[in-house]
């Protein structure tokens, strides 16, 4: 049974599990028969146990990091390292830190890597909708997609 709500993490007394809720309808969560609540159909939600905590057993985190991970079309590395700078430029003024750009030495080629820490995970995803049905985003948008094959997010709690 969910007993608190902060920032999109659901935390469960007992085992400490943890469920980040991702996508639209944060807040509409479906309740069961035996009480206990699921995400509504169509959010994806990530679960993770912690072997530490507070004392209620579960613990929401102070700060997150994200890594976006493309691999760029054979050859176009450098349009989606530009594109990713322009994001950057968007993420600084949100206020986000320790943003990181990488790319392969080793491992698939044409690898773009970008990571940047945050606080709330329910900001950073309102932010991304937003951006979605924003006309001025989407030359952005479109250099991601005409430039990249694959792409996928890390969400990683930072614990020090």
């Amino acid at each position: 049974m969910l007993e608190s709500r902060e920032l999109g993490v659901h935390r469960r007394s007992g085992d400490a599990a943890v469920a980040v809720v991702i996508g639209m309808g944060l807040g509409n969560e479906e309740e069961l028969e035996d009480g206990s609540k699921r995400a509504p159909a169509g959010v994806t939600t990530i679960s993770r146990r912690f072997g530490f905590g507070s004392d209620d057993g579960g613990r929401s985190a102070d700060m997150y990091m994200l890594r976006e991970v493309y691999q760029a079309e054979r050859g176009k590395a450098p349009e989606v390292v530009a594109t990713f700078k322009m994001l950057d430029q968007a993420l600084e003024k949100a206020g986000y830190t320790n943003r990181r750009l990488y790319v392969d030495v080793t491992g698939p080629m044409d690898t773009v890597v970008y990571q940047f820490e945050l606080e709330s995970l329910d900001q950073y995803f309102t932010m991304e909708r937003a951006v979605f049905v924003d006309p001025e985003a989407r030359p952005l948008i479109d250099a991601f997609n005409s430039n990249a094959k694959l792409g996928h997010k890390e969400i990683y709690e930072v614990v020090e």
